[in-house]
């Protein structure tokens, strides 16, 4: 083997070693309601998707496969594509409904201060079937995201959702909508982590105010599995399971 060929097998080994030691942390938007102030860097994807139970009174629904695929697009800078869900509603003494959620598509930049991070999140939503754009029409929305890190293992992280409802539906008229959000995420261990949560969803007709926690399991750099719940504090005979994944790609 002469000189050049040991140099380039060289040279191949320390870019595959630099390629593995810029792999990002694996840091995702689920499994709570509340968006991280992180994005991809250039050239990696990385995927979200679970299984929502809901449930309330005389009514249950199982939603899936909740899938968000984010690019990255520069240093703090992604893309953002929700892909349509179904939802089988089970109500008692009815037969299973099946609907076809909406799709969403958006962006996500961050910027880091001295204190935290900051970002912006403009999203807009999309009925995948004709029928529902003539009924609900699209939404649009812009969310704001901060994070404060509290110590080594604790974050601080809330939202701000501002939105419009309806644009283009034959019906009904344009409302608006509004959310905000709160977590606080406690690593346990280096692999284990958990958070405590508080939202609420309002328009001009309800605010719903949320509790939510779950777990997280980073089972390798590139993988993750989650369990979570969450009820509305209004009622808690309402609320939501469920359990999913992320992968680093």
């Amino acid at each position: 083997m002469n000189t050049k060929t040991i140099s380039v097998l060289a040279l191949l080994l320390l870019a595959g070693t630099h390629a593995k030691a810029e792999l990002p942390p694996l840091v995702t938007d689920r499994p709570d309601f509340t968006e991280s102030a992180t994005s991809l860097p250039w050239g990696h994807a990385q995927l979200e998707l679970g299984v929502v139970a809901g449930f309330q009174s005389g009514q249950q629904d199982l939603s899936l496969p909740g899938l968000l695929a984010r690019i990255g697009l520069g240093r703090s800078f992604e893309l953002r594509v929700a892909a349509p869900s179904v939802s089988w509603v089970f109500a008692e003494g009815e037969e299973a409904q099946l609907q076809t959620l909406p799709m969403a598509v958006g962006a996500k930049w961050v910027h880091k201060t001295e204190a935290g991070v900051v970002g912006l999140m403009p999203m807009v939503t999309l009925p995948v079937e004709r029928d529902q754009y003539d009924s609900v029409g699209v939404e649009l929305a812009m969310t704001m995201i901060w994070t404060l890190d509290l110590s080594e293992r604790l974050s601080l992280t809330g939202n701000a959702t501002a939105g419009l409802s309806g644009l283009g539906a034959d019906q009904g008229e344009v409302d608006w909508r509004a959310a905000a959000s709160l977590s606080l995420g406690i690593g346990l261990t280096d692999r284990l982590g958990t958070f405590l949560e508080l939202y609420g969803l309002f328009d001009s007709a309800s605010a719903q105010p949320f509790a939510q926690t779950g777990v997280t399991l980073l089972v390798t750099p590139r993988l993750q599995i989650d369990l979570h719940g969450g009820v509305l504090l209004d009622d808690p005979t309402l609320g939501s399971v469920g359990c999913g994944l992320a992968l680093l790609i």
